[in-house]
């Protein structure tokens, strides 16, 4: 009975040690979204890999890394799987982090929000990247301007947001 327990227990560990950690590769200039989002076969757009992080359902940390290069995104980026923890984030960072010795400022990712108006509270809004999850870490990007706020009269607002969150109880995001 104690061999079956113990061999039971190894099992299971060797279980735990098998689940890998979800990463994609973004490039826009190589990728394809047909690829499989490796290294050598990465995305094109964002977009795709925040779908297939919505499919998967299998908990455990995601990375998605961007290249250097300008990002546009044409659509708001969605992360609404909520499948993240306090050590399995999801984690949006650069190929090429500022602290590398390889890093200049030309390596790093410009996301660009050329998102459609729609309507919105008290006005239009624009949303680049839409994270709905809690447990986020976003590094080593550049987002062109910041939010922006024009009013159209004294009723209606035009905003753009490069990162929002709608949830009132989404925390730990950095």
């Amino acid at each position: 009975m104690i061999k079956s327990a113990t061999l039971g227990l190894l099992i299971l560990f060797m279980n735990l040690l098998w689940i890998r950690a979800e990463q994609f590769y973004v490039d826009p200039l190589k990728g394809s979204d047909t690829n499989s989002g490796t290294k050598a076969q990465p995305l094109k757009n964002l977009l795709e890999a925040a779908r297939r992080v919505n499919l998967n359902k299998q908990q455990g940390e995601t990375t998605i890394i961007l290249s250097e290069g300008i990002h546009i995104l044409t659509q708001t980026v969605l992360f609404n799987n909520d499948k993240y923890s306090v050590n399995n984030r999801l984690i949006i960072r650069a190929e090429v982090m500022p602290d590398d010795a390889n890093w200049t400022p030309d390596k790093m990712p410009v996301i660009i929000t050329a998102v459609p108006l729609e309507p919105g509270i008290g006005g239009e809004e624009a949303k680049g990247i839409q994270t709905e999850v809690s447990h986020v870490t976003i590094e080593g990007l550049r987002f062109t301007g910041s939010p922006d706020y024009t009013y159209l009269d004294h009723d209606n607002l035009r905003r753009s947001y490069p990162i929002w969150r709608d949830g009132k109880k989404l925390d730990d995001f950095w």
